[in-house]
């Protein structure tokens, strides 16, 4: 009879657990992305307003595309367009999660601080960004579980993230080519061992083929960016940020050049960098402990072991190389640790059945990282602040006049 008891009431608590669970993390990530939305920015919908009219250049694709299709012109039709892209990245995200993790012990701990990280808040932020269309393209893809149909769906995909931005190279590329890492060590014929690590390589090749054409091609003159930002200006109704058109200027070598500069000669570099990371550490090193622990569940014979662990590092950092790149401390964080969260999903995909053995003090930091991620954070971007519950001053700025003229050039009175 007490055997019975127990067993009812373990019954039980699970499915308690399951029900709190879900919602607890759901909670936590509606929080932590009101924190961060915003109508979005000016540089955002400059840079979607960039198409191929003068020729063939980074970041066009999605301006040629997407923005001629639902006329993002209007900025009342990019920002509309803009909440729908983040809702539906958002709702794959959500469903990747709760498809993988559902009755597996251990794993909502890790949900619930991933969910609740400044790194959700700063997805909001960029609303409009191109990162976020790219995580869709992503994300996408790995919900594709045959690795035939995931390689043949990847090939072309890849090629268009890279004409939509060219970080997609470093950010979510490398978690693309784990799954196939993944999908390796788990294949039980010998005679397909070698048929994952040809798709990377395959991947691999096209992909850096295409970042190297747009690398490599010639530079947008000044005189082009002017004549470019003049024609784009007659046919939308907002001001185009002209410092985005300098971005079209510099080559991926003159990007090197000026970030080597800027962390040489700015006085504050080092004060940015380290509220940075101490913003984000906390949140990376519990999910890389996570990772740690999704990691013990590998058989000891698997094949190349040592080269799936490796990978998974490999594809958690990748996004920090664009620290060499790129000026947004904070993006590349926020993507290094969404990578960290995907490649942890993927391990417990690939090797289900057994609970997640976390280490014993992970319930109490992860409480307190929780904790801290709701109350802290730093500058978003655009020099944007947190808004804080009830996240009643993001309403109040809510107001197209206050940010798109109804005239671009209002008529002399």
């Amino acid at each position: 009879m007490t055997s019975y008891m127990n067993e009812r009431s373990s019954e039980i608590r699970k499915s308690q657990d399951w029900i709190f669970h879900p919602a607890a993390i759901v909670l936590l990530g509606v929080i932590s992305l009101f924190k961060g939305l915003r109508i979005p920015s000016r540089w955002a919908a400059t840079q979607a307003a960039i198409n191929y009219d003068s020729g063939l250049l980074k970041r066009g694709f999605f301006g040629e595309t997407i923005g001629r299709w639902f006329h993002f012109q209007q900025f009342s039709h990019f920002a509309a367009g803009s909440f729908v892209i983040l809702a539906v990245f958002v709702a794959l995200v959500l469903f990747l999660t709760l498809s993988i993790v559902k009755g597996r012990s251990g794993c909502a701990a890790v949900c619930a601080v991933f969910f609740s990280s400044f790194a959700v808040t700063f997805i909001a932020d960029m609303i409009g960004y191109l990162d976020i269309a790219l995580g869709i393209l992503a994300v996408s893809l790995l919900l594709i579980r045959g690795t035939w149909l995931r390689f043949f769906v990847a090939i072309p995909v890849s090629v268009v993230a890279l004409l939509i931005h060219e970080s997609f190279l470093f950010t979510l590329l490398p978690v693309i080519l784990f799954s196939f890492v993944l999908d390796a060590a788990t294949e039980s014929k010998p005679g397909r061992s070698l048929r994952a690590p040809l798709m990377i390589l395959f991947l691999i090749s096209i992909s850096s083929a295409v970042t190297v054409k747009l690398a490599l091609a010639r530079p947008v003159t000044p005189e082009v960016a002017a004549a470019m930002e003049r024609r784009l200006q007659s046919s939308v109704n907002f001001p185009l940020r002209s410092d985005v058109f300098l971005t079209l200027e510099r080559s991926a070598r003159e990007n090197f050049r000026y970030m080597k500069f800027m962390y040489r000669s700015c006085p504050g570099c080092k004060t940015m960098f380290s509220v940075s990371a101490a913003v984000f550490a906390p949140t990376a090193i519990l999910l890389l402990t996570a990772i740690g622990a999704a990691l013990r569940l590998v058989p000891e014979t698997v094949r190349h072991r040592n080269i799936l662990l490796a990978s998974a590092w490999i594809a958690c950092v990748s996004p920090l190389a664009m620290y060499f790149l790129g000026w947004d401390w904070a993006r590349w964080n926020t993507l290094a640790c969404f990578d960290a969260f995907v490649v942890f999903l993927l391990i417990c995909r690939n090797f289900p059945g057994t609970p997640i053995q976390l280490p014993a003090w992970f319930r109490g930091a992860g409480i307190l990282v929780i904790v801290l991620s709701m109350a802290t954070g730093e500058p978003l971007m655009d020099d944007q602040q947190i808004n804080t519950f009830p996240f009643v001053y993001a309403l109040k700025d809510a107001h197209f006049e206050s940010i798109v003229p109804l005239k671009v050039n209002p008529p002399d009175k």
